[in-house]
């Protein structure tokens, strides 16, 4: 490339079979998992990956696939044409009883229901049920059966926390309810322990059979999903299967400030426990807990200081602590996890500054889908001099009474933007009983861009927030969706009203040797933390991913071979998500990624021309 500072085009060649083999070799996917020749009914393929993945999983294992979605075939034409032109029956726009009785096993996509008609059908017909965590699972269990775990589950806090995990444990590779890491396009990675991100939809089919995660969290519990499980008492049930067969030899991590730790504990789980908490923990329970800004660890009665951190927002103290504990349990010591502390990721809409300029912050909190995520929120930016709230969207059978609440203590009315939505109306009349404001001067907007178009006119936010309390499928395809599109929408109307709009991470990494903006690190530096995040589906600009893959493997000078290899390694794994074509490949090497590179390039240049 031609803006790559002189002195750094060292290419270097590697001799075709020098490399071990990996994925193409992998004796877990190359195992049948006795699903050869079987009937499979696919249920639910959906448009966000996990169900591709899945298909594409099934398929390889030789199955006759059928695949059923309620949605029509023109919503999911992109996924269709990915999936390429294997024998797979599609059956879309609705289901069928007769697959149902026909197929050998039935596979549920997380969005599908155990409790839903077609769940229950299965059992009538007497199917093997499965979604896929419990073929994820099943696979660890029999074919790498020393593959440890650890799984993070609770209302909020839980993508964080897995991501502060799969940080301080350098190996581990991070998977599970997170966009681009599903568990069938992890399942390829040799290195263990997982972190796997759990949702209540995933714990759903968990049977007694499944192989334990040696290290359980549960960050917390609060009313959520109540559209799914009509009642609070059943979603708690479905949290608690992540311990479901945890034995003595394991460790369960409890919130000892949640109020339904409680009922946790009275379902009697066998693991060692340990404890979180913002206030001291008596002697007799071992964990990990605040005292101002001091971290405390509590074990067999005895009392440690772990380390003193300051500045951080209830919230945080517990992601802290939780990954901390997690990593710590599963064998990593204090000293090596506090020199990591000051460079934890910042997983992307989770309160994540996007935009700042003169007078004006921007923070983009989407994947807040409650309202205790937004009150979370507020109560770490509620100090503000000028504060301004953008929330609402789709109802989950919530209560808002107590955002109503805090609201009305830290956001002044001409400073809450509402979009429309059922829960709207739901929030609205809960403002409407604390006397918040007179009725007609509640502001409701109907998109995203008529909300943002008139803030960027007005002269006096200070820091606004988007956290929208609720679900987002009444304009958007998800919550990331969402969050994407709030920050598209930023980077068009800001950089014209306030100048530069936050750059993303791979932008940062790619311009410190671009841009010399190296802050005193070395090429191989800057190669490895754009490895690092290379192929993160929030924010990734393919165009820059692809000039940066390019550039790691063939154009940095490295100080050693074995800095260059575990680079290079890195690189080579992650170039199937930046060049798709490459996915039909079963090990991709350097001159692969070279020709795919190259044949960009001379597609780029016949477009411009």
């Amino acid at each position: 490339m031609e803006s790559w500072p002189s002195g750094l085009r060292q290419r270097f060649a590697k001799p075709r079979g020098s490399k071990k083999p990996r994925t193409g070799s992998n004796p877990v996917l190359s195992a049948s998992m006795n699903l050869r020749n079987k009937k499979i009914l696919l249920v639910g393929l959906g448009i966000l990956g996990g169900g591709e993945a899945l298909a594409k999983f099934l398929l390889a294992q030789k199955s006759k696939l059928t695949i059923t979605d309620l949605r029509k075939r023109k919503i999911l034409e992109p996924v269709i044409k990915r999936l390429g032109n294997n024998k797979i029956e599609f059956v879309l726009g609705k289901h069928r009883e007769a697959d149902f009785k026909k197929n050998d096993i039935i596979v549920f996509n997380p969005a599908v229901s155990i409790f839903s008609r077609w769940a229950k059908l299965a059992k009538r017909y007497k199917k093997p049920i499965e979604n896929d965590l419990t073929l994820f699972l099943k696979i660890l269990k029999t074919k790498n059966p020393n593959a440890d775990y650890i799984a993070v589950t609770g209302t909020r806090g839980k993508t964080t926390t897995s991501f502060w995990i799969n940080h301080f444990l350098e190996k581990s590779v991070l998977g599970g309810n997170i966009p681009g890491k599903g568990f069938f396009t992890i399942l390829e990675n040799k290195e263990w322990p997982f972190v796997l991100e759990l949702s209540s939809f995933e714990l759903e089919f968990l049977k007694r059979s499944a192989k334990p995660p040696k290290v359980a969290v549960i960050m917390n519990l609060y009313n959520d999903h109540l559209n799914r499980y009509g009642n609070f008492n059943k979603y708690l049930e479905q949290k608690a299967k992540i311990f479901l067969n945890q034995t003595k030899n394991d460790y369960l991590i409890l919130n000892a400030d949640n109020e339904y730790t409680k009922e946790f504990l009275e379902k009697k789980p066998k693991p060692k426990i340990y404890y979180l908490s913002l206030k001291k923990l008596p002697a007799n329970k071992s964990g990990l807990y605040f005292i101002g800004n001091k971290i405390y660890f509590n074990n067999d009665s005895q009392k440690k200081l772990v380390h003193e951190i300051k500045n951080l927002a209830s919230h945080q103290k517990y992601n802290l602590l939780a990954a901390l504990l997690g990593a710590h349990l599963y064998g990593k010591p204090w000293k090596e996890l506090i020199k990591k502390i000051k460079s934890l990721p910042q997983p992307s809409f989770r309160q994540e500054l996007v935009f700042k300029g003169k007078n004006l912050e921007i923070i983009n909190d989407s994947a807040s889908t409650s309202p205790d995520a937004t009150i979370a929120a507020l109560e770490r930016f509620g100090g503000k001099d000028e504060l301004t709230l953008i929330t609402g969207g789709a109802d989950k059978c919530l209560d808002f009474s107590g955002l109503a609440k805090k609201i009305k203590t830290c956001v002044k009315p001409e400073n809450l933007l509402l979009l429309e939505g059922n829960a709207t109306l739901k929030l609205i009349n809960e403002l409407n009983k604390n006397n918040y404001c007179k009725p007609k001067d509640i502001r409701i907007f109907n998109s995203l861009n008529a909300i943002l178009t008139g803030v960027a006119k007005e002269s006096h936010w200070g820091t606004v927030i988007f956290s929208p309390a609720a679900a987002s499928f009444e304009k958007f395809k998800n919550e990331f969706d969402r969050g994407r599109q709030f920050n598209k929408i930023i980077n068009r109307v800001f950089n014209q009203e306030h100048g530069k709009i936050k750059r993303s991470p791979l932008e940062n990494a790619y311009l410190k040797i671009h841009e010399k903006e190296s802050e005193g690190l070395e090429d191989w530096e800057i190669a490895k933390q754009i490895v690092e995040v290379l192929d993160d589906p929030n924010w990734i600009d393919p165009d820059l991913a692809k000039e940066c893959l390019y550039s790691i493997v063939h154009e940095i000078s490295y100080p050693d071979e074995e800095t260059k290899k575990s680079v290079i390694l890195m690189a080579e794994e992650k170039a199937r998500n930046v060049f798709p074509e490459l996915s039909e490949i079963d090990e991709v090497h350097m001159d692969q990624i070279e020709y795919a590179y190259n044949k960009w390039r001379q597609e780029k240049q016949a477009q411009n021309k």
